[in-house]
């Protein structure tokens, strides 16, 4: 996409949320209408050559349409991830260059290319549903079904492309019944069992080896206020247990401290923007805002060639009056995320601090870490890793990615 084109998506977008978003008129639209919603006889369901329990990642049948948990992506394709802004009321799904931005509460969602797509989701068991195959669809991944001749039973499987085995062949292997008469007496012509290639890689030959449990945690650190005096005994804290986080950069403390800055980035850890003052009084309003975050972005390209589209406010969007949905409307238009936290750490008593975090991380669907440099952020930051290390199985951490790929394609 040009500048120039994506411009006038923008433009066009931002019209139509001036008039009450009449989506309508836009492009690529799914219309998916609301019903109740209940549990069904669930299909069988895999994953590339694999099959996980239903009981484990239950589904819900809407008007015919599986509906499935978006955690569910990312925990059984490690290249796709799920992100929250609870600040915000979004949740992302991305898939390489490919997203889908869900506005939460509402029918519809943005792609990569910012369209305005309709697509009904569900907060059920305190998780976010969506239909699989309509998300299957617009990130890539793919979607297949199949009905037995036989039982009339129903399986599905969602893959990206790693896949060895026909959906056919997978489930011969699986379950053989789903290809075979339910009675010896049927009068039903038989039905050829698909051919096995015996040149593809050997597959789990275990019935089913089922996903990860819904109760693991994808974890976010953030650290805010950064580089300052106690940025490299951070980095030194993170570098003892090997994760990554995402500094929220102050840019007046970046112009200081440009030296710091590129060790941030070198560790391979994330920058995100922070403000360059810290002064909330100067940002009044979405064109204030827009052009402290441009200024910001300008100067760390001077200083790292980098430039960021995660935001966060000081002190986050909740302490910031200025920062209300009409302004959140016209950052998102201009391909910036707003990104707040679930869990401050403080910068008290270490001890409490760390015992904060932990039960906010046991406590929170998917934890967002705000540790703010401090002469005691350091030890609650190992404190917390202390326990992410030892808690390994269950805990995973990583940093917020941009989701607007086009707006690094200049450089």
């Amino acid at each position: 996409m040009t500048g120039k084109q994506r411009s006038a998506v923008k433009a066009k977008l931002a019209s139509l949320c001036s008039v009450i978003l009449c989506a309508a008129m836009i492009f690529g639209i799914i219309v998916v209408f609301r019903t109740d919603v209940g549990a069904a006889s669930g299909p069988l369901l895999y994953y590339n050559d694999r099959a996980w329990t239903k009981a484990r990642l239950p589904l819900e049948s809407v008007n015919n349409l599986w509906y499935v948990p978006i955690r569910l992506y990312a925990q059984l394709f490690p290249d796709v991830e799920v992100q929250y802004n609870n600040g915000f009321n979004l949740f992302i799904i991305q898939n390489g260059d490919k997203y889908l931005s869900f506005i939460m509460d509402s029918d519809y969602a943005y792609n990569e290319d910012l369209t305005k797509i309709y697509i009904l989701t569900y907060k059920l068991h305190d998780e976010y549903y969506v239909p699989a195959e309509t998300v299957c669809r617009y990130l890539g991944l793919g979607y297949e079904t199949l009905t037995s001749p036989y039982t009339g039973e129903t399986a599905v499987r969602v893959t990206n492309g790693s896949e060895k085995l026909t959906i056919e062949e997978l489930v011969a292997r699986k379950y053989p019944g789903f290809f075979e008469p339910v009675t010896s007496g049927t009068t039903a012509p038989p039905v050829t069992m698909p051919p096995t290639d015996t040149t593809k890689k050997p597959v789990d030959t275990e019935d089913t080896e089922p996903a990860p449990e819904l109760g693991e945690r994808t974890i976010y650190l953030t650290i805010e206020d950064s580089p300052g005096e106690y940025t490299d005994e951070i980095l030194d804290t993170l570098a003892k247990y090997g994760y990554k986080a995402t500094f929220f950069v102050v840019g007046e403390y970046a112009a200081a401290k440009p030296e710091t800055l590129s060790r941030i980035l070198a560790e391979g850890h994330e920058i995100a923007l922070h403000t360059m003052s810290h002064d909330q009084k100067v940002l009044d309003g979405a064109e204030a805002i827009l052009g402290d975050i441009e200024a910001e972005n300008e100067l760390l390209y001077g200083l790292v060639r980098r430039k960021s589209h995660i935001w966060r406010a000081p002190e986050g969007s909740g302490g910031m009056r200025q920062l209300d949905r009409a302004v959140e409307v016209e950052l998102n238009l201009r391909g910036y995320l707003v990104w707040d936290f679930n869990i401050d750490a403080g910068t008290g008593d270490v001890r409490k601090a760390v015992r904060k975090v932990i039960d906010g991380i046991w406590e929170t669907g998917v934890p967002v870490i705000r540790i703010r440099e401090s002469e005691s952020a350091a030890a609650i930051l190992d404190g917390v890793l202390s326990f992410i290390s030892e808690n390994s199985d269950a805990c995973e951490v990583r940093t917020i990615t941009p989701a607007f790929h086009e707006y690094n394609d200049i450089y």
